[in-house]
Order: structure tokens, then sequence, then C-alpha cells
């Protein structure tokens, strides 16, 4: 039977990861061997071993040892090679920290689909050899999002609100009617501030609509995803929304001069 990542619970992929990597070490791997480095008891490791087993994964020989059979070899491979490259997206692409990245590799090698897992392989590929500069203006712009200054965060050299020289205004929440509504387009604060707005659920394509301001014009009430918040000034004006859609660059530039 041919198994694919997720067709087995994750405990039972842990397992497996475990066996291999002993297999690799020591040419096999004993059930104590396997409880000491999963820091559990025998017990618990032989009623595992029974399940993969039975799934036709592993197979048991004299005195506790355990190998993998050709599905199970297969398959723990194709975990290990995904839990990999989870990591070294995560650290080459988004610069995750190697410690993060490693321990939130172990939760989404188990429960990514396969679409997803294709269209990280695919955008990897893209960022790394398409020669488009993508990645070195995604660490100026991470650096110029996590700055403690929080300073605009697009370059003029390529975005689209700076073109033919000239600065497109952005929106923020601040600039909206009690009752208008707008869309998260991105964050700009201190990192203090711009990780609270991202604890409380404001992320980029959200819809926000300003329930009402206060009379001195601090705190505003908003509505997010069927919840309301209060935000103080500072924290709306960081919220930059996106630009109406349908409307041109050259009709947003008309708008705001008349404005």
């Amino acid at each position: 039977m041919g198994y694919t990542v997720g067709s087995i619970s994750e405990s039972q992929e842990d397992y497996l990861e475990t066996i291999y990597h002993l297999i690799e070490k020591r040419r096999f791997a004993r059930v104590k061997d396997i409880a000491d480095d999963r820091n559990v008891s025998m017990a618990s490791v032989n009623n595992a071993l029974k399940r993969l087993a039975r799934d036709g994964l592993v197979e048991h020989v004299s005195r506790g040892i355990v190998l993998l059979t050709t599905d199970g070899e297969s398959l723990a491979r194709r975990i290990i090679r995904r839990h990999e490259f989870v990591r070294d997206f995560l650290v080459s692409i988004l610069r995750v920290t190697p410690e993060t990245a490693e321990k939130d590799a172990c939760s989404f090698e188990h429960f990514m689909s396969r679409e997803t897992f294709d269209r990280m392989i695919i955008f990897f590929e893209f960022i790394t050899s398409c020669g488009l500069n993508i990645q070195d203006r995604f660490d100026d712009y991470q650096k110029r999002v996590l700055s403690p200054e929080a300073a605009e965060a697009c370059d003029p050299g390529y975005c689209h609100r700076h073109r033919h020289g000239r600065r497109i205004p952005n929106r923020s929440l601040t600039d909206l009617k009690p009752g208008e509504s707008g869309v998260v387009g991105r964050i700009v604060a201190s990192p203090l501030i711009r990780q609270r707005l991202i604890d409380m659920g404001v992320l980029p394509n959200v819809e926000v609509t300003l329930l009402r301001i206060a009379p001195l014009g601090d705190p505003l009430e908003i509505k997010l995803r069927g919840y309301n918040l209060s935000l103080r000034k500072e924290e709306a004006a960081a919220i930059l929304l996106k630009t109406t859609e349908g409307e041109t660059d050259d009709q947003k530039v008309k708008t705001d001069e008349n404005s």
C-alpha cells in the first residue's frame, strides 16, 4: 500500500522519523532507543509499533530491534524531506530564526496539504532562480517594517505608489468616516504596536469598518470579523488600507490632488 504524508497520524509519522534517524546512525533501532529519543515509556513505543506494523510500515526483529519496511522507509523519507524543506523555506526566505523554524516545521510537515506544499516549492523556485531580486527587496522591506522607527515600508524604486515621480498618499484607518469600511493593506508601526495589532487580528486582506470616534478623536471603535475593537488613534493611523478595487493610480492621484 502506498502511503502519503498525512495518511497516518502525526504521532505515527513522528515515530517513523525517529526510527529512520536511529537506523541512519546505527543501522537499526531498538525499542529502548526509540523510547529514550522520544522521552516516552517503552510501553508507549510498543503500542505505537504495533499500529505501524499493522499498517506494514515497520517490522520487529529479535531482541527489540525494529526495522522499516520498504513502504515505511519511503514514507519516512518523504516526511523528513518535507520537514527539511519547510524549515529551510522559513529560514532562507522568511528569515525566521533556525530554532523557531525547526519547531514550526515539526508542525507544518504533518498538516500541510500537498497543494500548499507544491505551491511553496514553486514559490521557492521563483524567488531563488528567476533573477528578479525579490529576496533582496523582501529583506529590505522586512527591515523597514520591523525597525524601531517603523518608517514608510515601501521603496520608491519599485513601489507603484511612487510611479512617474508622484507619490500616491496612503489611506489609513483614520481617514475613514464612521460607517465606512476598508481592507487592510499593511501595518506601518513600531514592532510593539505592530505585534499588538496582529494579535488582535488586524491582518492583510481583512476588512475593517470604522464604527465610531470618541469626541476628542481618541479612541476609535472598529468592527473586525464580527467583533468590535477599540484602538488608540496612533494604532489606527498605523493601519494602511488598500487602494479601492478598480481605481487606477492616475485616478487616485487626481482624487488626492483635488481633495
